[in-house]
């Protein structure tokens, strides 16, 4: 998610696409390595509020992506498979108007909270938590009452904005 105007929209378009395809690859090859500059990106629906494509990397296969463009910002989701962009659950939000918010806190709240409304559980009972190996932060895990969960999530915030988003099959 990247807020964007006009001008820059189609640089901040394609952006969004690579480090989409970034965290999606991370999650199936830690050791991955981050070069847009050899990955190419390809839109090719354009729908009314978004364009749907792929992002193909070398020696890793294809990423598919759909790409969502308002006035505020552009937001990207992605997926190795094609059949399952449809069962992805997304939300963008405003971070609110008081000065001491934190992006990170209010967006785990968040989505925890829309986690616990799909699971039919308390939010207290969902964690969403992020390890670090060798100073690297890892794609981060969601638990259920302290015990790690097979649910994938991906989560960002970019100036005024927050971003989730995480597959209806949890």
């Amino acid at each position: 998610m990247k807020n964007a105007d006009n001008s820059d929209r189609a640089l901040w378009s394609i952006w969004a696409c690579k480090e989409t395809a970034y965290k999606v690859i991370k999650k199936t090859s830690p050791d991955a390595a981050f070069t847009p500059r050899r990955w190419r990106t390809v839109l090719k629906k354009n729908q009314s509020a978004y364009s749907e494509g792929d992002v193909i990397i070398p020696d890793r296969g294809r990423v598919y992506v759909r790409l969502f463009y308002t006035p505020e910002y552009v937001h990207c989701i992605g997926v190795n498979n094609f059949a399952e962009v449809k069962k992805l659950i997304w939300n963008v939000e405003s971070l609110p108007q008081e000065k001491e918010t934190d992006p990170s806190v209010f967006l785990r709240c968040r989505l925890e909270k829309k986690l616990a409304q799909n699971l039919s559980v308390n939010a207290h009972q969902i964690q969403i938590r992020r390890i670090s190996i060798c100073g690297e932060l890892q794609p981060p895990c969601v638990y259920l009452d302290n015990k790690k969960t097979a649910i994938d999530v991906s989560m960002s915030h970019d100036g005024r904005f927050i971003a989730y988003v995480y597959s209806e099959t949890c």
